[in-house]
């Protein structure tokens, strides 16, 4: 399959079709192996699915903005970093999620549950405003390689754990977390949130619990009553850096350009390094 469309959900509590799955996060994802430009927009924008582009490293996407990070062929970024790394192989997967729309933003709905059926509400009538949402496509989970993380375009929100859930883990020790293990890792005991942007890069070592969304950031920011961390805001595109007449001018042009991609839907790129079970970073 090409492309797949999913995201986060939470199961109502109690769940009487399964109790024991009752409360839990799941990804959602449509059923239908393709569907057409119109359908994919309409649930990316007014269902607040993500949009999947698995095994890049085995495709040839052209001269773009992809197509540029050489992802395919013997020459590009994952065979380097499977011969860098001594790594069994390098997988290359693509995530596009809807950015999160403020209360007035836009005339829609988040009217698509996980299966893509319309949602109404109780007087049976389609929403015509957008609620505030945070919009996330994979409920917390661990992966069993290490990943790079490159942020392309838009702002993603990650809380990583402080301690992996395992040590050294490998594809056959991939499981879903418990509820006890996403409460303690991502909300009591993680490491710390951070916000990605264009640009950025982040690491996350194998069997590390994690979570990613985009929220509101305007919101988030003016929120924060100044106590937004160095690591939640982009520095990089202050007023003071482009004004700076010291600064160097190919990294002043560097930061504008980036600065134009700050805003709108988050693109991110993840290279999924599966390391034999001698080897880890």
């Amino acid at each position: 399959q090409d492309y797949k469309l999913v995201k986060k959900v939470l199961l109502p509590d109690p769940y009487p079709t399964n109790p024991s799955m009752a409360g839990q996060e799941y990804m959602g994802m449509l059923s239908k192996p393709h569907y057409d430009i119109q359908d994919i927009l309409h649930y990316f924008h007014y269902g607040g699915f993500s949009l999947v582009l698995d095994g890049l490293q085995n495709r040839w996407i052209g001269n773009n903005d992809l197509g540029r990070l050489g992802v395919a062929g013997k020459g590009g970024m994952a065979r380097q970093l499977e011969h860098v790394l001594g790594a069994i192989l390098v997988g290359v997967n693509v995530y596009l999620t809807p950015e999160a729309l403020p209360d007035d933003d836009s005339v829609g709905s988040d009217d698509i549950d996980a299966c893509g059926n319309s949602r109404s509400n109780k007087n049976g009538d389609k929403s015509t405003k957008m609620e505030k949402k945070v919009r996330q496509g994979f409920e917390a989970h661990w992966d069993w390689m290490d990943v790079i993380v490159i942020q392309l375009s838009g702002r993603k929100r990650w809380s990583i754990a402080r301690e992996p859930t395992i040590y050294l883990s490998n594809k056959d020790q991939k499981r879903k977390p418990t509820q006890e293990e996403v409460q303690h890792n991502i909300h009591s005991a993680k490491y710390r949130d951070v916000t990605l942007c264009p640009g950025d890069v982040l690491y996350i070592p194998r069997g590390f619990i994690h979570n990613a969304s985009t929220v509101d950031f305007d919101d988030f920011e003016a929120g924060s009553n100044g106590g937004v961390e160095k690591w939640d805001v982009c520095p990089a595109y202050s007023s003071e850096s482009h004004s700076n007449s010291d600064g160097n001018e190919r990294e002043i042009m560097m930061r504008q350009l980036l600065a134009g991609r700050l805003h709108g839907p988050s693109l991110h790129v993840t290279f999924g390094i599966e390391q034999s079970c001698e080897g880890t970073i």
